[in-house]
């Protein structure tokens, strides 16, 4: 009697350059999900799985992907102990690496494409010298590739190291300690979607090498999971229909109304008038073309028209045609609870006084921005709510503004709070002080230094004075080391020279600086 297959497994081979192996499988293991792999390299062995509904929710507008990496204790033969036997929450290296995935699966969904996406990377095999992250984002995109779930990849990611001036690939625990450069390259055949990482000084040229090096070995990462589409007849993707569109419709609004809505958008009127004449004529387009009656079907594709197609385009123009250097959104309708709202219109107000930029959001995510704008400034940490004040300060100073429609939270937690607000007047303050004072730090410490100083002089000059005053005049007299004045004054005088030389100092250093003569160049004649 001839026996029964329970499973059809089908593996494919990636033969890195140093000649170790990474396999993948499929069609053994989470045969109920949409696509299902096992990627291994050594020991080390990852479950990718992809599961997503057939349909979108209704009034869902945007790509519910979710992602989820777990590393289980039992991947290396443990087990929970002590009061608590069962795994925790995701810890924070869990959590980096499912946002590694997110970040280069989600860009690549098709942009009309909203059902639930759920992918998950679990660990299941842990080779003590062998680092799982970096197999992660192929065991995701390994498991879409041999799914029917619309998707525009395969990707891949990889960690690429330099290790005594060579570049190498996806090393082992133990090769780490001797690396100057540790990055995560995330890309498909053709581009490269992402690069996370830390490293020593490098130049543009090493960084640059490690990017390329990275992608070398991703293009092949993409043609094994292309080629085992194929073999899998899975390169043929579900069809889907999660948007109702009417391109007649956004036609004849881009036609009708987006000259009108730029002449409003340039017209130099406050922003709340603005926002209502946008409103204004959006209603007047609406009721005059359509019954009420065909408004409960078009009026949201009218909103959502003429908001991406026109208002949105706008920015754009502003940017390319009129020479605006940057432009930032504004919520002007905010859906946050009153005690973020309140706050928030604080510190705008603070910001807008300190750095005169007439901005009523600076947190708003929302920002457009030359080139340039982007290769002249830096930020690090929670400075890019600064960034229309680095920015100015970096020489651009037209600075516009757009109103963005705003949306209440559905999901997770704000992350605002005292400790938030405090960090970010902190940050006001630096970037105020390096503003004003960071390429010439005599004029701050050399003038409080020099102020100081003359205080503590003439403080001096009035106690030399009044003494001999009156020894002239037989009055009686109170030895100087027992007033507290002289004790002043000398502190004043030692702190003027001390502020002084704190400014002399900040200008050897700045004069010594690579970039003090670097500049700006807008065209070359």
């Amino acid at each position: 009697m001839e026996e029964k297959k329970l499973y059809n497994a089908v593996r494919k081979i990636i033969t890195l350059a140093d000649g170790r192996q990474i396999e993948i499988e499929t069609g053994k293991l989470a045969k109920q999900a949409d696509g299902s792999v096992v990627v291994k390299m050594g020991d080390t062995m990852l479950l990718g799985t992809v599961v997503a509904a057939k349909d979108a929710k209704p009034d869902t507008d945007f790509m519910p992907l979710q992602v989820e990496y777990k590393e289980k204790y039992a991947a290396c033969g443990r087990y929970p102990g002590g009061f608590m036997k069962r795994e925790g929450k995701a810890n924070d290296s869990e959590i980096l690496v499912a946002r590694l995935i997110d970040r280069a699966l989600r860009p690549l969904f098709p942009a009309d494409y909203h059902a639930e996406v759920y992918v998950t990377v679990t660990l299941i095999s842990a080779d003590k010298d062998i680092q799982p992250d970096a197999l992660a984002g192929l065991a995701a995109s390994a498991a879409l590739a041999v799914s029917d779930i619309p998707f525009g990849g395969p990707i891949s990611e990889v960690r690429v190291v330099r290790r005594n001036g060579e570049y190498a690939i996806n090393p082992n625990f133990s090769e780490m300690p001797e690396c100057d450069l540790d990055i995560m390259v995330g890309g498909t055949i053709d581009n490269i979607l992402m690069v996370e990482g830390e490293m020593k000084e490098v130049s543009e040229e090493v960084m640059l090498g490690a990017i390329k090096f990275a992608h070398e070995e991703i293009k092949k990462h993409c043609a094994v999971q292309i080629e085992l589409s194929k073999e899998l007849g899975k390169d043929v993707k579900r069809t889907y229909c999660h948007e109702v569109n009417d391109e007649e419709l956004r036609q004849t609004i881009i036609r009708e109304l987006y000259d009108k809505a730029y002449a409003i958008a340039t017209s130099g009127t406050m922003k709340h008038e603005r926002e209502d004449l946008f409103n204004a004529l959006e209603q007047e387009f609406a009721t005059s073309h359509y019954t009420e009656e065909e408004l409960v079907e078009k009026a949201p594709l009218i909103h959502k028209y003429f908001h991406d197609d026109v208002q949105k385009k706008a920015m754009r123009r502003m940017i390319l045609e009129e020479g605006y250097d940057m432009v930032s959104g504004w919520k002007l309708k905010r859906h946050d609870p009153i005690g973020k709202r309140w706050p928030s219109k604080f510190f705008n107000w603070t910001a807008r006084t300190v750095s005169g930029i007439k901005l009523h959001d600076f947190n708003c995510g929302l920002k457009a921005y030359r080139r340039k704008v982007v290769k002249s400034i830096e930020v690090y940490g929670e400075m890019h709510r600064y960034i229309p004040i680095l920015a100015k300060e970096a020489g651009f100073r037209r600075i516009g503004e757009k109103v963005v429609c705003h949306r209440a939270r559905k999901y997770g937690s704000s992350k605002f709070g005292m400790e938030r607000m405090v960090k970010g007047y902190l940050d006001l303050i630096t970037v105020s002080f390096l503003s004003h004072f960071g390429r010439s730090p005599m004029y701050f410490f050399g003038g409080l230094g020099t102020l100081m100083f003359l205080l503590g002089g003439c403080s001096t000059i009035w106690i030399i004075a009044t003494k001999l005053y009156k020894q002239a005049h037989g009055l009686p007299l109170r030895a100087v080391t027992e007033q507290p004045l002289f004790y002043l004054s000398m502190l004043l005088v030692i702190l003027g020279v001390q502020f002084f030389l704190a400014g002399f100092l900040g200008e050897l250093i700045d004069r010594n600086a690579s970039d003090r003569n670097k500049y700006l160049i807008d065209k070359n004649i």
